[in-house]
């Protein structure tokens, strides 16, 4: 929805919230989101789910790693300081990645079916930060803006 469809009262804050998303707080509200999502699990675990390794050798450690990283992520997002938003995205995605490789010692199927997914967020993340940070625009194509191909222009 458009902010423009908002009541006029509520455009300031809503343009404000949308300009904050569209830095690097974005990924860190994102990263906080699943990483709270992630430790909440060890509320409820399921006996069916194959454990991670280290959820079998140090369940405690495994959990409290969890929530340390939650709240790194979650104070990082909220920080006014660069550095602390530095070491909230560098523990996201040293803890994605770590914990993703880590499922290799429990077999390359479920490496495959889980470890990917959170090595490949890591690696999405790590992107979209790089991605934000280039000054560099490439746009393809002729000297028209292919409006008059669509009817757009004539």
């Amino acid at each position: 929805m458009p902010i423009e469809h908002l009541p006029e009262a509520w455009r300031p804050a809503a343009r404000d919230f949308r300009d904050w998303l569209a830095t690097d707080k974005g990924v860190l509200l994102i990263y906080a989101v699943v990483f709270a999502g992630r430790t909440s699990t060890y509320l409820f675990q399921d006996g069916w789910l194959l454990p991670h390794v280290l959820d079998i050798h140090a369940p405690l450690v495994s959990s409290m790693q969890w929530l340390i990283a939650t709240l790194i992520v979650a104070y990082a997002t909220i920080s006014r300081s660069k550095k602390i938003e530095v070491v909230g995205l560098t523990v996201a995605v040293l803890m994605l990645v770590i914990w993703g490789i880590l499922f290799a010692w429990t077999g390359w199927a479920e490496f495959t079916a889980r470890g990917v997914l959170y090595i490949g967020l890591a690696l999405i993340g790590v992107y979209t930060v790089w991605r934000g940070k280039s000054t560099t625009i490439r746009v393809k194509g002729g000297g028209t803006d292919g409006a008059a191909e669509f009817g757009g222009r004539e």
